[in-house]
């Protein structure tokens, strides 16, 4: 066999190699689970996710972690939600019902993290919705709140994107809209996430609005790839930013989601591995990006897959493991600097997420 025959054989083999296996996360019988946002998995290899049993139409926070798993409590209300984790894995961040509602029927969600099993409730800015959806290493959340005073423009108490230190809330600013949400933070205290403009949206569905960066003094717009919408999930240490944007009108008049990748002043879009739909969740200190892109199905509308872009390649996370079991991989909500990544999946029915570790680690 020449060099070139056996250096192409061995090539194939390792290109047909998984790069991951599948561990799916044991929840009670009868019960799936689910994600709302990303940075659902700590450094520790705690994980957070939303439990739901087919007895109840209830959601409680779930956590996984070496003692095992265990549901978080509410603030007296039926729904608790898991957003955000500690790198340590100590404490959790979300949103709880309270059991109560306004006069005008909304429901009271506060804003909360539980640390050592405890449940305490974070303020809002006088409104009777928040959420808690990140903390930095020094425990300064993040998020949305209320506020109380009615925003004539939309009919309704604003939200605000919301920063909590020592437990005090306070607004970052605003891009000229009513609405901001703050979405996720790192260590440096860059926050992103979205916030609306001035300009009603061509659709009429609200105001337009865009992704943000906040350098923990200043806001400031990301822009778009062409369309009126963007909106930022995620930021990784070295102040990359990854999110999804509305490119400009298709030729069919519809305008395409894409996932981007923000780093240096400049939106680039990352694509998706077929189709016009893609988003990012997440993105590590390595900058390897996880989310998800909308793939035709033949005889189906479309479905969903689990994405990961590296060194400029988009891949299906569903061909890079090995035994899947079944399990459909919709989306990638998370990674971490190990390479391991939080993703959701699918099976007759039922959801789970799971864990993909990498082969070697």
């Amino acid at each position: 066999m020449s060099l070139a025959i056996r250096l192409g054989f061995l090539a194939a083999l390792t290109a047909a190699a998984p790069a991951y296996r599948l561990e799916v996360l044991p929840v009670p019988a009868g019960c799936s689970s689910y994600f709302l946002l990303g940075h659902g998995l700590a450094h520790t290899g705690a994980v957070i996710g939303n439990l739901q049993c087919a007895d109840s139409s209830d959601y409680r926070a779930i956590v996984w972690d070496t003692a095992g798993s265990r549901t978080l409590g509410t603030l007296g209300g039926r729904n608790s939600y898991a957003l955000g984790i500690s790198s340590d894995g100590e404490t959790i961040v979300g949103l709880a019902d309270t059991g109560e509602t306004t006069e005008s029927g909304q429901f009271v969600t506060r804003p909360i993290q539980w640390t050592d099993e405890a449940i305490v409730e974070l303020q809002t800015l006088g409104g009777p919705f928040g959420a808690a959806t990140d903390l930095d290493r020094r425990g300064i959340v993040v998020g949305a709140c209320q506020s109380a005073a009615i925003d004539p423009r939309v009919g309704r108490e604003a939200v605000r994107a919301c920063r909590w230190i020592d437990g005090v809330p306070s607004e970052i600013g605003r891009l000229g809209g009513p609405d901001a949400e703050a979405l996720d933070v790192n260590r440096h205290g860059w926050i992103v996430g979205w916030a609306t403009t001035a300009t009603p949206s061509s659709s009429g569905d609200g105001y337009a609005h865009v992704a943000f960066v906040h350098d923990g003094s200043t806001m400031m717009s990301l822009g778009t790839l062409g369309g009126e919408w963007s909106e930022a999930y995620g930021v990784n240490e070295a102040g990359e930013v990854v999110g999804y944007s509305e490119t400009s009108v298709n030729s069919e008049g519809w305008r395409e989601l894409h996932a981007f990748a923000w780093r240096r002043g400049e939106m680039r879009d990352l694509g998706s591995i077929a189709g016009a739909y893609s988003i990012a969740w997440d993105i590590n200190d390595r900058g390897d990006i996880v989310g998800t892109s909308r793939v035709p199905v033949p005889g189906q509308r479309s479905t969903t897959v689990a994405t990961l872009w590296r060194g400029g390649t988009v891949r299906d996370l569903n061909q890079l493991v090995g035994d899947r079991e079944g399990w459909e991989l919709r989306e990638a909500t998370a990674i971490d600097n190990g390479g391991r990544i939080l993703v959701q999946a699918f099976r007759a029915g039922e959801y789970r997420l799971a864990i993909l570790e990498p082969h070697g680690r």
